[in-house]
Protein backbone atom coordinates (compact mmCIF):
# COMPACT_ATOMS: atom_id res chain seq x y z
CA UNK A 1 0.00 0.00 0.00
CA UNK A 2 0.82 3.64 -0.13
CA UNK A 3 0.68 6.70 2.59
CA UNK A 4 -2.43 8.97 1.20
CA UNK A 5 -3.00 11.84 3.32
CA UNK A 6 -0.98 10.48 6.25
CA UNK A 7 -3.22 7.13 6.41
CA UNK A 8 -2.73 3.94 4.80
CA UNK A 9 -4.32 2.78 1.31
CA UNK A 10 -4.64 0.33 -1.58
CA UNK A 11 -1.79 1.57 -4.24
CA UNK A 12 -4.96 2.18 -6.72
CA UNK A 13 -8.38 1.51 -6.39
CA UNK A 14 -9.28 0.70 -10.23
CA UNK A 15 -6.74 -1.05 -12.88
CA UNK A 16 -6.86 -0.87 -16.63
CA UNK A 17 -4.92 -3.59 -18.20
CA UNK A 18 -2.91 -2.84 -21.84
CA UNK A 19 -3.09 -6.37 -23.26
CA UNK A 20 -0.75 -5.61 -26.02
CA UNK A 21 2.36 -4.39 -23.58
CA UNK A 22 1.70 -6.57 -20.70
CA UNK A 23 1.04 -4.34 -18.51
CA UNK A 24 -0.96 -3.33 -15.68
CA UNK A 25 -1.79 0.45 -14.30
CA UNK A 26 -4.06 2.77 -12.06
CA UNK A 27 -7.29 4.14 -13.95
CA UNK A 28 -9.69 6.51 -12.43
CA UNK A 29 -13.50 5.99 -13.85
CA UNK A 30 -16.43 8.41 -13.54
CA UNK A 31 -18.93 5.70 -13.99
CA UNK A 32 -18.71 2.20 -12.34
CA UNK A 33 -20.43 0.44 -14.99
CA UNK A 34 -23.42 -1.32 -15.10
CA UNK A 35 -25.01 -3.70 -12.93
CA UNK A 36 -21.99 -1.93 -10.41
CA UNK A 37 -24.64 -3.73 -7.45
CA UNK A 38 -24.85 -7.18 -8.83
CA UNK A 39 -20.94 -7.47 -9.51
CA UNK A 40 -20.47 -6.32 -6.45
CA UNK A 41 -22.49 -9.02 -4.49
CA UNK A 42 -20.46 -11.29 -6.66
CA UNK A 43 -17.12 -10.42 -4.55
CA UNK A 44 -19.72 -10.49 -1.21
CA UNK A 45 -21.12 -13.60 -1.76
CA UNK A 46 -17.72 -15.34 -2.19
CA UNK A 47 -18.08 -15.85 -5.82
CA UNK A 48 -14.69 -15.97 -7.90
CA UNK A 49 -13.96 -12.65 -9.82
CA UNK A 50 -15.24 -13.48 -13.45
CA UNK A 51 -14.56 -11.12 -16.46
CA UNK A 52 -17.68 -9.30 -17.32
CA UNK A 53 -16.96 -7.43 -20.86
CA UNK A 54 -17.33 -9.25 -23.89
CA UNK A 55 -14.87 -6.77 -26.18
CA UNK A 56 -16.29 -8.57 -29.48
CA UNK A 57 -20.14 -7.78 -28.74
CA UNK A 58 -19.06 -4.67 -26.76
CA UNK A 59 -21.10 -5.69 -24.11
CA UNK A 60 -20.99 -6.09 -19.77
CA UNK A 61 -22.26 -9.35 -19.12
CA UNK A 62 -23.00 -10.65 -15.62
CA UNK A 63 -23.25 -14.43 -15.45
CA UNK A 64 -25.16 -16.17 -12.92
CA UNK A 65 -22.72 -17.95 -9.64
CA UNK A 66 -23.60 -20.59 -7.15
CA UNK A 67 -23.93 -19.34 -3.49
CA UNK A 68 -25.96 -19.54 -1.00
CA UNK A 69 -26.00 -17.52 2.05
CA UNK A 70 -25.93 -19.35 5.72
CA UNK A 71 -28.26 -18.30 8.88
CA UNK A 72 -24.75 -16.47 10.31
CA UNK A 73 -24.20 -14.82 7.24
CA UNK A 74 -28.13 -13.75 6.92
CA UNK A 75 -27.66 -12.42 10.79
CA UNK A 76 -24.32 -10.60 10.66
CA UNK A 77 -25.48 -8.86 7.28
CA UNK A 78 -28.50 -7.59 8.90
CA UNK A 79 -26.65 -6.41 12.19
CA UNK A 80 -24.37 -4.56 9.41
CA UNK A 81 -27.77 -2.48 8.31
CA UNK A 82 -28.39 -1.69 11.69
CA UNK A 83 -24.85 0.09 11.75
CA UNK A 84 -24.39 4.18 11.56
CA UNK A 85 -22.30 4.90 8.24
CA UNK A 86 -19.30 5.53 10.23
CA UNK A 87 -19.63 2.19 11.94
CA UNK A 88 -19.89 0.49 8.38
CA UNK A 89 -17.00 1.97 7.30
CA UNK A 90 -15.03 1.30 10.03
CA UNK A 91 -16.05 -2.17 10.53
CA UNK A 92 -16.71 -3.14 6.92
CA UNK A 93 -14.02 -1.31 5.25
CA UNK A 94 -10.06 -2.88 4.73
CA UNK A 95 -8.82 1.01 4.48
CA UNK A 96 -11.69 3.27 6.21
CA UNK A 97 -9.75 6.44 5.94
CA UNK A 98 -9.63 6.53 2.52
CA UNK A 99 -12.77 5.15 1.02
CA UNK A 100 -14.87 7.34 -1.47
CA UNK A 101 -18.37 9.09 0.41
CA UNK A 102 -20.80 6.21 -1.17
CA UNK A 103 -19.13 3.85 0.16
CA UNK A 104 -21.84 2.98 2.79
CA UNK A 105 -24.65 3.40 0.66
CA UNK A 106 -22.65 0.63 -1.64
CA UNK A 107 -22.51 -1.44 0.79
CA UNK A 108 -26.05 -1.21 2.10
CA UNK A 109 -27.22 -1.49 -1.51
CA UNK A 110 -25.19 -5.18 -1.88
CA UNK A 111 -26.21 -6.16 1.24
CA UNK A 112 -29.89 -5.33 0.41
CA UNK A 113 -29.60 -7.13 -2.85
CA UNK A 114 -27.91 -10.85 -0.61
CA UNK A 115 -30.83 -10.66 1.72
CA UNK A 116 -33.74 -10.71 -0.66
CA UNK A 117 -31.81 -12.82 -3.00
CA UNK A 118 -30.24 -15.20 -0.23
CA UNK A 119 -29.01 -17.56 -3.13
CA UNK A 120 -27.92 -17.60 -6.65
CA UNK A 121 -31.12 -18.56 -7.98
CA UNK A 122 -33.14 -15.82 -6.92
CA UNK A 123 -30.66 -13.59 -8.29
CA UNK A 124 -31.57 -13.55 -11.94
Amino acid sequence: GVCRAGYNAPRFQSACFDMVARTVGPAEFKCKGPAQTCRQCRCMSGGRPAGVYRPGAAQFVVEPWAYSLRGWTIEYFRQVLQLSDAEMLMNTSTSPLVEGPGFAREMRECIGMLLSRPNGDLMF
